[in-house]
């Protein structure tokens, strides 16, 4: 059985400046309530073992003297069993009674189970997502794709690879504009949708590539060294972790030709608002819209490390959360 512990709004005005006195777990849920709703300012987090923990949501954990020098409204006492020590303390250093607060209420709650993340390699598992990603197709595209990838005219679209190219909602539309593409995904039901699909595509010719991969290992693409002219990726890689990038970056040097361009749609969960201010987890999918805790600087580390050059990177919001994914392009040097 786990513990929820209230801040005691009812004992501190909205908007005042606060210090939390104590940097356990009731200190760190008193953070985390009134950064989320935004009630009022905490000024600094105080503990006598503050060299152990140095900060809590950006908020810096101090020695109790600056309590001596510091100006505030209130200071919350954020501990069940030293609460009367702490009080007495307070009181010992001519803090007044009336800015005191030693108020808890504790609740208790059943620990969620975990989340588990969807298996990319089972068609069933994504049919909701397939069905309604669908309808975004065209918008995502003017809306993203083609302004970026527009900007360079001597991008080469004579073989084109769609990596995790579900059931081809991206691939249909470039299909308008490029001579080949290949699809290419981990979800065997994906590739067979994409092979029914351009069956009898007129505009583009169509090969399919299904990318096996093991639980924990990573097998090189069954495909080509120096195959492909262009090489995008689209709301697929930003549930991919830093290992899974850094491996797949450098399997897209790998298979692209001198010049070549990649196109790649990635997290950059690890520098949004969202993520400095209440963290993520490893598991893509407890985050939000199942984003990896990584940013568009580690992706340019990556792609420079295995011999790109970085030649955009936009930065945008993604149904609602500021600054949650970016587009990347590279070019193979």
């Amino acid at each position: 059985m786990s513990y929820s512990y209230l801040f005691p709004y009812d004992e501190v005005d909205k908007d005042a400046s606060v210090i939390i006195y104590g940097c356990g777990e009731v200190g760190q849920q008193f953070v985390d309530q009134i950064l989320r709703l935004e009630y009022c300012s905490c000024l600094s987090i105080v503990d006598e073992n503050y060299m152990k923990m140095q900060h809590i949501a950006g908020i810096k954990v101090q020695a109790p003297s600056i309590l001596k020098t510091c100006e505030f409204d209130k200071v919350v006492i954020a501990s069940i069993i030293y609460a009367d020590e702490i009080k007495k303390l307070l009181q010992d250093m001519n803090i007044p009674d009336k800015k005191i607060v030693n108020r808890i209420i504790k609740s208790e709650y059943k620990t969620k189970s975990k989340k588990i993340s969807p298996d990319p390699q089972n068609s069933n598992m994504w049919d909701k997502y397939y069905g309604n990603a669908e309808k975004d197709a065209e918008s995502e595209f003017a809306t993203y794709i083609k302004p970026t990838f527009s900007k360079y005219e001597d991008i080469n679209m004579d073989e084109v690879l769609d990596f995790a190219c579900g059931r081809g909602r991206i691939a249909n539309i470039f299909s308008n504009i490029s001579k080949q593409i290949t699809c290419c995904d981990v979800n065997a039901g994906a590739i067979d949708f994409c092979k029914e699909r351009f069956y009898d595509s007129k505009n583009c010719k169509f090969k399919f590539v299904l990318n096996e991969i093991m639980e924990k290992s990573m097998n090189v693409l069954p495909l080509a060294d120096r195959e492909f002219t262009f090489i995008y990726s689209w709301d697929a890689m930003v549930h991919f972790s830093y290992k899974w990038l850094d491996f797949y970056i450098g399997e897209f040097y790998r298979i692209s030709t001198d010049n070549a361009y990649v196109l790649m749609h990635h997290s950059n969960f690890a520098k949004s608002k969202e993520y400095l201010q209440f963290g993520g987890s490893e598991n893509w999918h407890e985050n939000p819209h199942g984003r990896t805790p990584v940013s568009h600087e580690d992706i340019a580390f990556i792609a420079g490390k295995h011999g790109f050059n970085v030649v955009a990177q936009k930065i945008f919001d993604w149904r609602g959360v500021p600054e949650l994914d970016c587009i990347s392009v590279f070019r193979k040097r």
